[in-house]
């Protein structure tokens, strides 16, 4: 792993996984806490205060590297690419959330920004998200294939994604 003068590792440090969607949505399902609702919101109805409520949860899962709100919503959440928003949330505050993005290749997509509170974590909200994500993109997209990168030190985050039927394939 390669550091930053400040000891963080790099953001580029990344390793890029691809899944049949097929694969993942035939893991079997599971419980989320009862405290927790998912939402599915399509991209042209993401509310731009979303980008507000996000920034916090981002700059914690996300803190090697800058966020501000405008980022949040203008480089992901309004970007032409963008075409669902699965949150998980408590009847009080948002608790984890995830994107689904389109690609060049109409049947296959791309996961964004799974990103989960640290009050929340090792309670399967990520894995739900993942699993909501992908099997709406394959019934509603229509897409075949999924994939997402994260950092290589990010232990959590690839041992549920290879979990889940993920596989890691050359980064371009």
């Amino acid at each position: 792993m390669s550091n930053v003068p400040n000891g963080r590792p790099r953001a580029f440090d990344q390793i890029q996984f691809e899944a049949t969607l097929d694969d993942v949505i035939a893991q079997p399902s599971c419980m989320i806490h009862p405290e927790i609702s998912i939402t599915v919101t399509s991209a042209p109805d993401i509310p731009t205060e979303f980008a507000q409520e996000a920034f916090p949860i981002l700059a914690l899962a996300f803190n090697d590297r800058q966020w501000n709100a405008a980022i949040a919503r203008e480089a992901v959440l309004t970007s032409s690419s963008c075409q669902l928003l699965i949150a998980a949330r408590t009847t009080e505050k948002l608790t984890g959330f995830v994107t689904v993005h389109s690609t060049i290749r109409p049947n296959r997509g791309k996961l964004h920004w799974l990103t989960v509170t640290p009050q929340w974590r090792r309670k399967r909200v990520g894995t739900v998200l993942t699993l909501a994500a992908c099997s709406i993109a394959s019934t509603e997209l229509k897409y075949e294939t999924i994939t997402l990168k994260t950092e290589k030190y990010r232990s959590a985050a690839i041992s549920l994604y290879r979990k889940l039927g993920f596989r890691e394939i050359p980064t371009p």
